[in-house]
């Protein structure tokens, strides 16, 4: 009973583990150009975006307009072409993703020049049930664990 139990906690540990390790991995995907969805609302609000790109995987990258503080304009190089920053952000919901596209269509942006939403990749049709198929083998597994150690 004592060798069950010990295995059975050994299995809830690794699983623990690997929760934890797919969650650490995540969250080291986005870098220092990240930033907060109220800051990219109030570039919009600023009419500060010169261009963005939205891509399949609801990644915004926004280019945005570098205002020179002493004169209160839009820097230029030395070619006359706008300074501009480019910076990421991960959309959370679908809700986000389509505020951005109604105000990329409202016009009501002067500087924005240019924006593109891309087609989201379609996943096969296998990996909505991948999920269901996996935890429905573990209970069969541990139904056979169970069985086992009974005596069944």
């Amino acid at each position: 009973m004592k060798v069950n139990f010990k295995n059975i906690l050994l299995l809830v540990a690794i699983i623990i583990g690997i929760i934890f390790a797919v969650s650490v991995f995540n969250n080291f995907a986005g870098g220092d150009d990240r930033f907060d969805y109220s800051d990219l609302v109030e570039l919009f609000d600023d009419d500060l975006v010169y261009s963005f790109t939205v891509d399949g995987d609801s990644v915004i990258t926004v280019k945005v307009l570098q205002v020179d503080e002493a004169t209160g304009q839009f820097k230029k190089d030395d070619k006359g072409n706008f300074v501009l920053l480019e910076k990421q952000y991960a959309f959370a919901t679908a809700a986000q993703r389509d505020y951005i596209h109604s105000v990329a269509v409202s016009g009501n942006n002067k500087n924005l020049v240019e924006y593109n939403f891309e087609r989201a990749a379609e996943a096969p049709w296998y990996q909505a049930y991948l999920p269901y198929i996996i935890v429905g083998l573990i209970f069969i597994a541990l139904w056979f664990v169970i069985m086992k150690s009974a005596g069944g």
